[in-house]
Formats: structure tokens, sequence, C-alpha cells
């Protein structure tokens, strides 16, 4: 594979662009400087980080699981030796175990021990301690685990949590739960609202493609904690400061998100939006940008931590949901959640709730126009907020766009079957079959194909319905209606 890298450092050690890069283009394309198993996950080869289709084997020097004997990409000559005195159960390489959790840490402290320079450097600007104790209440029993096995190998306590805290500030997530790090990644500066996607290829590669049109000089961003896009600025800013990420985007900085009101409150009196009147500072007072009112920050907070816990609080398993429950929310608004817009993180929430219940439960599995009306919406509102707090191409988007994708054709046969006019019916495949164009365009170019085939398949579904509705004008312009063969 290819190395890319269409960036250079400017004068602050910050990565920009050193060409125009397109929409969907690849910005990096590199190899990790080292990788491993991840926290609780079945075991992965040592020496490359995959699972073969075929077993694991045990490594013929040390007994630990590789893909086969010949793999020591990562299993160094030296790692093996060390790992002799430690017994590695051949059964537990199919089962999901901490056991290999301090692998990786291990490596990342061999490698800081060996003077890597670009490592330190990051190391040293990491916030140990806040990052450790997040990890510590997060994952009790593996940090346990971790700081047990790296004493045998005579790896400090300080040395334990630099290596923690720099893979959980700047690892990426590969196949199979395993991790790797990379010095290049490490450098790119972090935003809300990124101009690059990223993923984690099986070979343990990663690469970072453009989300929107990034012009030369401008400097490239990502998102180092991406399931916390879709968060406002005050639930985001938590699990940032969990990772010791400290963030001064457009989003962080401005307390309505760009205008959104994203993680504002309605006021009382007006109905404009309340914000805190210091951007990122919660607890302080919030102030209404309509009428100027004031209401207590920690009073605001405590509203939205309340809705929070009711939406997590709610069932995982989408045949377990209460749709009625989660529309009336949405059109009443009972209680707190009247202080709450349309626009806001906790609305959009339950949209996508309702996204991803409506065709999955049981009461919700046969096509009809009302439901699936309704998942079209929700689908699209979420959609249209998200361009707008982070815009361009996203991995989460394309997953709401195949909802939205799944709503439109299975519609078609709704109103086939509900005696829709031709055109109506014809408008519809026309839509989904747009609609599909993009995320398709996106996908076609990832490694692992399967979202990007059944993307393909909704749009040959409402390409197929808009030439059988064809053939049906077709007959319908030539038939006798009086002839009852028609």
């Amino acid at each position: 594979m290819e190395e890319i890298k269409n960036f250079k450092e400017d004068s602050n050690g910050s990565l920009v662009a050193s060409k125009y890069i397109k929409q969907g283009e690849t910005v990096l394309c590199v190899p990790p400087l080292t990788a491993g198993p991840g926290r609780g996950h079945t075991a992965v080869c040592l020496g490359c980080c995959t699972r073969p289709e075929t077993a694991l084997v045990a490594c013929s020097g040390c007994g630990w699981p590789l893909c086969d004997q010949n793999c020591k990409n990562f299993h160094f000559p030296q790692e093996c030796e060390a790992f002799k005195g430690e017994k590695c159960d051949p059964a537990t390489f199919n089962e999901a175990t901490n056991i290999y959790d301090y692998i990786l840490p291990l490596r990342v402290s061999n490698i800081l021990k060996a003077g890597n320079k670009e490592l330190l450097e990051k190391a040293a600007k990491v916030d140990v301690k806040t990052v450790i104790k997040s990890v510590r209440e997060k994952h009790e029993k593996s940090e346990r685990s971790i700081k047990e096995k790296l004493t045998k190998f005579k790896v400090s306590n300080d040395e334990i949590e630099r290596s923690v805290s720099l893979l959980e500030r700047y690892c990426i997530p590969l196949d199979n739960g395993a991790r790797g790090l990379y010095p290049e990644t490490m450098k790119l500066t972090h935003s809300c609202s990124p101009n690059t996607y990223f993923i984690g290829l099986s070979n343990g590669w990663c690469i970072y493609r453009a989300a929107v049109d990034i012009n030369e000089g401008d400097l490239i961003t990502t998102l180092h904690i991406p399931t916390c896009v879709d968060k406002c600025n005050y639930f985001r800013s938590k699990i940032l400061q969990e990772s010791g990420i400290k963030c001064s985007c457009d989003r962080c900085t401005d307390s309505t998100e760009l205008g959104t009101g994203f993680g504002s409150l309605l006021c009382t009196n007006c109905q404009n939006f309340v914000a805190p009147e210091k951007p990122g500072e919660f607890s302080s007072a919030w102030k209404c940008v309509g009428c100027g009112s004031v209401e207590d920050g920690s009073k605001c907070t405590g509203i939205l931590d309340r809705l929070n816990k009711q939406i997590l609080d709610l069932p995982k398993a989408a045949t377990q949901r209460d749709p009625i429950k989660l529309e009336n929310i949405i059109r009443e608004k009972p209680g707190d959640w009247s202080r709450v817009p349309d626009s806001h993180q906790l609305i959009l929430d339950v949209r996508k709730q309702l996204a991803f219940t409506y065709q999955y439960h049981t009461d919700y599995y046969f096509p009809k126009c009302d439901f699936l009306n309704k998942k079209e919406n929700h689908c699209k509102l979420w959609l249209e907020q998200m361009e707008i707090l982070a815009p361009g191409w996203s991995y989460e988007k394309v997953l709401m766009k195949y909802e939205l994708g799944s709503a439109m054709t299975s519609k078609i046969q709704a109103m086939k079957e509900g005696g829709f006019q031709s055109s109506e019916v014809n408008d519809q495949c026309y839509k989904a079959t747009e609609m599909v164009e993009e995320p398709i365009k996106m996908m076609i170019e990832e490694e692992e194909l399967s979202l990007c085939t059944a993307l393909k398949q909704i749009k040959m579904i409402a390409i197929e319905a808009r030439e059988e509705q064809k053939t049906r004008v077709y007959l319908n312009m030539w038939a006798d209606d009086e002839e009852e063969d028609w």
C-alpha cells in the first residue's frame, strides 16, 4: 500500500493541505507506528492485528496468538522472548477477555523508552491526570490488569500512565477491536466541525479523506473523538475533557452553536435561545439572546442532565422501544421538554431513536405511509441540523441516509398499495434514487463495501419501481377500457 501525505507543517507545527484536495480525496494514508489489541476484545494476531478466516495459531516461540508463524510485524523477537514467561492459553483466542489489554501500552512504553521524539513530544502535552482519572472510572478491571502486567516488565507507574493516556488521546480503532497509533494523525488539529473523516483499515493503516473541499494552505482538522460530533456543547465538553482535549473551534466558542440552539434552552419569557453568557462556562449565568433575562447555570444544566438521562434509560433494542411515547416527546414536549427548542440535540436524539426504530420494531415491519412519512421527516431533520454543525461527508450521515433511503423505497410500495397517482409514485422514485447518489459516491472508495452495496440496492429498487411505473403508464395509454383482457 502506498503512503499518501497531502500535507505540510505550518510554523506552529500544525498540518495544512499541501494542495487543493477535493471532497472525498485522500488527505493522508499511513501505516501505524505501533498497533495492538484493544480493551476486553477477542484476540488478534500480535503481528498484524487481524483475525484470519482460519483460526489463530500459537506463536512457536512464546505461545501468544498469531495469524501464522511468519507474521512478526509488531511481534518483535524481543517481545516474543519476554512473553515466554507469560502463559497464554489458546482456549482464550476466541473469548472476549482483558488478557491482551496490556500489550499495546507495553509497546508504546517501549517506544517512549527508546526515545521516539514525536511520541515524547505528544506525551508531554497530554493531560495525564485527567485522562487516567476518566479511564479508571470506565475501565477499572482493565486498568488493574494493565498495571499488574506492566509492573512485571519493570515499567514504572508514571510510564504506564503516560502510555495509557497517550493511547486514549490519540489511538485509532481498527478491525476486531484492535487499535493503532500514528505520528502523523497526532499532529492534526481537533475540531468539532472537522474537514476530514477517517477510518482504520484491516491491514492496520489509517486513511483520512476530505469531508469538504480543502484549499491549499487550509488547516487540516479532525474530530479526535468521532462519537461526540452529534453532541451539543455541554455534553461534548464533558467527553472532550475526559480525553484531555481543549477545543476552540467555531462550535465550542459559540454558545448558540452557529445560531442553531443545538445546546440552548428556550426562554420562558420570549421563547428565544437561552445559552451560557460565557461560552464553555456552563455553570455560569445563562442569558437569553432576545430579552436578556438571566438564569442560573446549574439549573439549566440540571434540566439537560435530567432529559438526557431519560434518553439514556430508553431500551437499547429497537423492538423494545415505544415509538408512540417517543413521538409524544417531540409533539407535546411534556415537563422539562418544553424548555428545549426543536433544534436541540436532545430532540434530535429522540428523532434518531425513532429513525432506528421504525422498520425494526415488530409493529412497524410492513410498509405504511403513516410511519414511513414520520421516519423520513426524522432522518431529514437530523441530517439538516448536522450539515450546519459539521458540513460535508461523514460515516454518521451515511448511516442516517441509509435509513432515509430505506424509508423512501419502502414508501414506494406503500404508495402503490394506497392508490397514489403514478406521478406521485414516480416523484418518490426519483427522490430516493437521487438521495443515495452522494453516500454511494463516498462509500464506493471504502475497503468494506457492504454498506455501499446496501445503498446500491436501495437505488436499484427505486429505479426498478420507476421503470415499472413507466410500463403501467404505457399500458394504460393503449388499454381499451371495454376489453376485459385489460
